[in-house]
């Protein structure tokens, strides 16, 4: 093999054998490759490794119930926002729904502690309870009065 020097960009050539059909022949055999080999005793251990900590399972249960209240969450922001547009409702009425949004809101950030930060659940029920928060608090405080 002919290496030429780089920085001018040369090419690099090989003077390779052709065999009797005009393509390349092998430099070495297959027992000359095998001969080279290095015998088992030669060869060193390479240090353990230690396998990655497994990210902390989290319980199909928890999962589960994080959904369920994401759900909820939503339905009573849903039956919250229907209540609101329908005059006919004074603000006492809907206290009670608030007060079980707001339960839920609560109920979500314990699930959410039991979730790994990149959890897509963790980020859902994040969001989820964001907005049930705004909305709690406009309510206390008479947004929507």
């Amino acid at each position: 093999m002919k290496i030429n020097d780089l920085k001018t960009k040369k090419l690099i050539t090989r003077k390779t054998a052709k065999n009797s059909r005009g393509l390349a022949a092998p430099e070495a055999g297959f027992q000359a490759l095998l001969n080279g080999l290095k015998s088992p005793e030669e060869i060193v251990a390479s240090p353990a490794v230690e396998a990655p900590a497994p990210a902390a399972a989290v319980s199909p249960s928890v999962r589960l119930q994080g959904l369920s209240l994401s759900e909820s969450a939503i339905d009573l922001l849903d039956s919250l926002s229907r209540g609101l547009a329908d005059l006919t409702f004074n603000s006492d009425d809907l206290t009670p729904l608030v007060d079980s949004l707001e339960m839920d809101s609560t109920a979500l950030l314990d699930v959410k502690e039991q979730l790994s930060k990149d959890d897509p659940l963790a980020r859902l029920i994040d969001r989820v309870t964001a907005v049930t928060y705004v909305e709690v608090e406009k309510f206390r405080r008479g947004d929507y009065r």
